[in-house]
């Protein structure tokens, strides 16, 4: 396991970016390696990476290849929200909903969250036992 992120924290990561990305069908991840549909902050703060607009009038992340997103996901929850300090899916939620140090909220929804991230079954061939 790289960077030695417990086997929970891999799987959330997982869980979080099927529900983000509509389980893959997302449009922003087919070819930008946007799998959560993350939103660009705007060139003076994020000046390397380039965005793309889409219908809903904001501006998303524009990655070259799945490991710039993967590394900048992981950098995102884990400064931002703490979540990766979470010892359980539950608390991993929490995090991304204003349980963090920054009280930031990653959504609104987090009873959305809660439903599908604790109901994964459709997701569990591919989590790390």
């Amino acid at each position: 396991i790289e960077n030695n992120m417990p086997t929970n924290n891999l799987n959330n990561i997982v869980r979080q970016a099927a529900l983000e990305s509509n389980y893959g069908i997302d449009p922003r991840g087919e070819q930008k390696y946007n799998l959560s549909g993350i939103k660009h902050p705007g060139q003076k703060i994020a000046p390397k990476y380039k965005a793309t607009r889409y219908k809903d009038g904001f501006d998303y992340f524009d990655f070259d290849n799945l490991k710039d997103y993967a590394n900048y996901k992981v950098k995102l929850l884990n400064n931002r929200y703490g979540a990766l300090e979470a010892k359980d899916t539950d608390e991993f939620i929490n995090k991304l909903h204003g349980d963090n140090k920054f009280k930031s909220h990653y959504s609104a929804d987090v009873n959305s969250y809660r439903r599908n991230l604790n109901n994964t079954t459709s997701l569990d061939k591919y989590l790390i036992q």
